[in-house]
């Protein structure tokens, strides 16, 4: 439990003033203080929550784009 502890501090290091927290607020995920308190990780469970969804928004967006990408490549060669 220490050690997730001290990798989510870390991760909250990485992502203080990234816009991550104004991110979560903006899309009324969270207040601006919760979004903050992630950053210091006042809460170890609500923390790891967060980072979970972040993590799989990250990952979804990632293969949407890809998915996107083959989509056009197969377009442009099945015009050949």
């Amino acid at each position: 439990m220490h050690t997730e502890k001290m990798v989510l501090e870390m991760l909250g290091d990485w992502l203080e003033g990234s816009g991550w927290a104004t991110a979560l607020t903006n899309s009324g995920i969270a207040s601006s203080g919760v979004a903050e308190s992630f950053i210091g990780v006042s809460h170890l469970t609500r923390t790891r929550y967060y980072h979970q969804v972040t993590a799989l928004a990250l990952i979804l967006f990632f293969f949407e784009h890809m998915m996107n990408i083959w989509l056009l490549q197969l377009k442009l060669t099945s015009c050949l």
